[in-house]
């Protein structure tokens, strides 16, 4: 195998006047393009048929909060979860932190009534929100 490298690189020498070839074994780099931007889609609440940014609502105004769950596990459900919250708590993402795999585990083998509800009862109590 050495002995063809050997005469490969001679021939070579001799073509080229004795300029050594540039072995590269990576492929050669493509020139990167712009990639595509993607748009940051902000919430928004419907309000009698017309979507309103959520940053435009005043702050104690109730939406409806929809948190999607995938199939994290094997015995689970996709789930939605549609939580009554003041607009304050969309706005700054308090709901995402009190999320633990604990609760999840609860609420998903729950009916998705009662899971909703169970859900409700503890972002009202961590986050002291009075009872809808």
């Amino acid at each position: 195998m050495m002995l063809k490298i050997y005469k490969l690189v001679s021939k070579w020498k001799q073509a080229h006047n004795g300029l050594m070839p540039q072995l590269h074994f990576r492929g050669a780099r493509q020139p990167r393009g712009k990639g595509k931007r993607t748009r940051v889609r902000l919430p928004v609440a419907i309000i009698n048929g017309k979507a309103i940014p959520l940053r435009k609502l005043r702050s104690n105004v109730n939406v409806i909060y929809r948190i999607n769950v995938p199939r994290l596990r094997r015995q689970w459900q996709c789930r939605r979860f549609d939580l009554k919250v003041p607009a304050y708590v969309c706005k700054n993402n308090m709901v995402q932190p009190l999320l633990s795999w604990e609760l999840l585990d609860h609420i998903m083998m729950l009916p998705v009534e009662q899971g909703t509800a169970e859900f409700q009862a503890y972002v009202n109590n961590m986050l002291q929100l009075p009872h809808a």
